[in-house]
């Protein structure tokens, strides 16, 4: 679709495809980034990733989205609202991030700065057998 349709019209039909089959997330905590998936995609290192498996245990209850950390003592965090709640694990959802750059090396011929393939070289498979 987005060879097609400019970024932002992309960003938009997703965002609303996403609305149908989720809802209304940010009753369940979660914030919208100020950017569409496919703009953050296409123009930063991070990668959206919806797990609806994860999205079903917050709508029921089983996991809750919580603001971000102020500390951590011992078993005892406080958020930045000051709200303060005892765990006895705590579970870190920072995020996606690419790291193909990391370990595959490139001179700029076939990936991005934001290790995204430019389509400049020819792709070429091997097979294992």
């Amino acid at each position: 679709m987005s060879k097609f349709f400019p970024c932002h019209w992309v960003d938009s039909i997703v965002l609303f495809l996403c609305y149908l089959k989720f809802g209304n997330t940010s009753e369940f905590g979660f914030r919208s980034p100020s950017k569409g998936p496919f703009y953050l995609k296409d123009n930063t290192p991070f990668y959206p990733v919806v797990d609806v498996g994860t999205v079903d245990k917050i709508k029921s209850g089983q996991i809750q989205v919580l603001l971000s950390l102020a500390s951590v003592k011992g078993s005892e965090v406080r958020f930045v609202d000051g709200k303060t709640l005892q765990f006895d694990a705590i579970v870190f959802a920072t995020g996606y991030k690419r790291t193909v750059k990391n370990w595959l090396k490139d001179d700029g011929e076939w990936l991005n700065k934001n290790s995204q393939i430019t389509g400049r070289a020819r792709m070429v498979s091997t097979v294992l057998v």
